[in-house]
C-alpha cells in the first residue's frame, strides 16, 4: 500500500509541478511542506504543519479536497485504514475517526499513547512502541519498554484490550502476516508470532548485534545494526537464514 501510494502521489506532484505556477498556487490543493501521506480506498491523506487534509483520488489527474482538520502538532507518519487514520507526532500518537466514505468526521484527533518511536500497521492492527532507554520527552518516569499491539476495530479500547510485548530496548518494528519483527536495540532482533493475540510467542532471538531498524519485503528481512546490514530469509521464522551481510 505504501509503495502504491508513493507512486500515485509522485505522479500527482509531477502533474502539478508541470503546471504553470499561478495555476498551481490558485488550486490550493497542497500546502507545503507535507511531512507524510498515505492512500487508502481512493483517498489521499496529507499531514501538513497545521492541518490534516483529505483528497479524493477518483480522478488522479484532478484530486478533490473533501475534508480538512486543524492540527496542533507536526505529524511525522500517517497510517490510514477503514474508519480511522493513525497519526504519529514527535511526542504522541493520535487517532482521527473517518466516516464510511473515508472522510474525517470533524472530531478532533484523540491522543492515546506517549511515544516517539516508529509505528507500523497491517490490515487489522496498529503497532506502537515506547522505550525507557530513550526518554525523548523528558518524562522521567512511567516509561515502559514495550511493543503495543492495538486492534484497528477500536484503537481506543480499554487498557485490558491492548496487548503488550515487553522487550528490552525497542527501536523499530515490522510486520508481515502473523509475524512481528522487533529491532530490540541492545538485545538484538526478535521475531514473534501474533497469530493468537492472547498467546504471543517468541519464535527467534538473535542477540549478537545491536538492531536499530527492520524492514520486510518478499520473504526477506533486512536488519540494520550500528555497523552492519543483514538480510535474512524468514520462511522458517524459528530458524532465520542469513543471506547477506555488509559492513559499513
Amino acid at each position: 500500500m505504501k509503495k502504491l501510494g508513493f507512486l500515485l502521489f509522485a505522479y500527482f506532484l509531477l502533474v502539478f509541478f508541470s503546471c504553470p505556477e499561478d495555476d498551481f498556487l490558485d488550486s490550493e490543493l497542497i500546502v507545503r511542506p507535507s511531512y507524510d501521506f498515505d492512500i487508502h480506498a481512493g483517498k489521499l491523506y496529507l499531514a501538513n504543519p497545521s492541518e490534516f487534509r483529505t483528497l479524493s483520488m477518483d480522478d488522479p489527474l484532478m484530486p478533490t479536497e473533501v475534508g480538512t482538520v486543524p492540527l496542533e502538532n507536526t505529524i511525522d507518519e500517517i497510517f490510514a485504514s477503514s474508519g480511522f487514520v493513525l497519526m504519529k507526532s514527535d511526542f504522541s500518537s493520535f487517532v482521527l475517526p473517518l466516516d464510511l466514505n473515508g472522510i474525517p468526521t470533524g472530531i478532533e484527533p484523540t491522543a492515546f499513547f506517549l511515544g516517539c518511536q516508529p509505528t507500523a500497521a497491517n490490515d487489522s492492527l496498529f503497532f506502537d512502541i515506547d522505550n525507557s532507554l530513550i526518554d525523548c520527552l523528558n518524562r522521567g518516569t512511567g516509561i515502559e519498554s514495550t511493543v503495543f499491539v492495538i486492534p484497528k476495530s477500536n484503537p481506543l479500547p480499554p487498557e485490558n484490550r491492548i496487548r503488550k510485548i515487553p522487550v528490552a530496548d525497542p527501536r523499530d518494528v515490522a510486520n508481515e502476516g502473523d509475524l512481528l519483527f522487533v529491532a530490540d536495540g541492545l538485545s538484538g532482533l526478535k521475531v514473534f508470532s501474533i497469530a493468537d493475540l492472547d498467546d504471543i510467542q517468541l519464535l527467534s532471538h538473535l542477540s549478537d548485534f545491536v538492531a536499530t531498524r527492520v524492514q520486510v519485503s518478499e520473504n526477506q528481512l533486512t536488519v540494520i545494526s550500528e555497523s552492519r546490514l543483514l538480510v535474512y530469509d524468514y520462511s522458517n521464522p524459528a530458524a532465520l537464514q542469513l543471506l547477506a551481510e555488509m559492513s559499513f
